[in-house]
């Protein structure tokens, strides 16, 4: 199919990050963070995080496509999104509520680290509302991705084989 590309690279992410999450979770039990049933959640915070990534997948191998110097803006912006996500820094101390929720909002990312961290580290269920609004931005992401490769096929496959 016409999505095979993006998506090999996005199911090879979804190999490591098993391996990550594997890594992780041995650290977090070697630390003294005891399982519980809220541990549960990572299922479905893992499928919103994999709709996201082909989401986002899906909408840089359509940019690279139509620009190959999207390439590196893909790559950049990448990093920006990982500085920006609060993996290196809890986003819990930003002061003005405001701000965080807006970071929250359009960096879902940052939304799916919160998650993981409240789940696995303080041992509650995630906060629902949180959860759902970062499913829906995946899958509204996805949704589009998924029209807007029915509508180009035909561009983006004389564009494949032209580049």
């Amino acid at each position: 199919r016409r999505w095979l590309c993006p998506l090999a690279v996005c199911r090879e992410g979804l190999y490591k990050q098993g391996a990550v999450f594997a890594l992780l979770i041995v650290m977090l039990l070697y630390k003294g963070y005891a399982p519980s049933a809220a541990w549960l959640w990572l299922v479905p915070l893992a499928i919103t995080q994999y709709l996201l990534i082909v989401g986002c997948g899906m909408l840089a191998a359509l940019l690279v496509c139509m620009r190959q110097d999207f390439q590196l803006l893909v790559q950049l912006g990448m990093v920006f999104l990982l500085f920006m996500s609060g993996i290196f820094w809890d986003i819990d101390s930003i002061g003005n509520a405001a701000l965080r929720e807006n970071l929250l909002l359009v960096n879902p990312l940052a939304s799916l680290i919160d998650l993981y961290r409240t789940v696995l580290m303080d041992g509650s269920a995630p906060l629902l509302t949180q959860w759902l609004t970062v499913l829906v931005e995946s899958v509204v992401i996805l949704a589009v991705l998924v029209w807007a490769y029915r509508a180009l096929h035909y561009w983006i496959a004389r564009r494949v084989v032209t580049q």
